[in-house]
């Protein structure tokens, strides 16, 4: 049995059908006998709005504009004071004074 990693974005998880699609995809390999993690990123073209979110929840926050959705998992971690790995592509959203 081996660990399987399965990412969805964008319009893979944009609407029902396609959920239902990558729901289906995760349970037959979990049928296959593989362990399986699911990881689904933002829907369609929602990037903006997670920013968007993530603004009003940290609203004392000096965030930096035009972030990108690989900035998200950074500045979570950054709140968490957790150093984040150096794989990660995309850099905290809180402006650094």
């Amino acid at each position: 049995m081996s660990l399987m990693v399965l990412k969805f974005g964008g319009t893979s998880v944009g609407n029902k059908e396609r959920l239902l699609h990558v729901a289906a995809i995760a349970k037959k390999n979990w049928q296959q006998g593989h362990q399986v993690v699911v990881v689904v990123s933002a829907q369609g073209d929602t990037t903006d709005e997670l920013l968007e979110k993530a603004a009003e929840i940290g609203s004392d926050l000096p965030l930096r504009p035009h972030g990108r959705l690989s900035d998200i998992a950074p500045t979570m971690l950054e709140l968490m004071h957790i150093e984040p790995k150096p794989a990660m592509t995309g850099e905290s959203l809180i402006e650094k004074s």
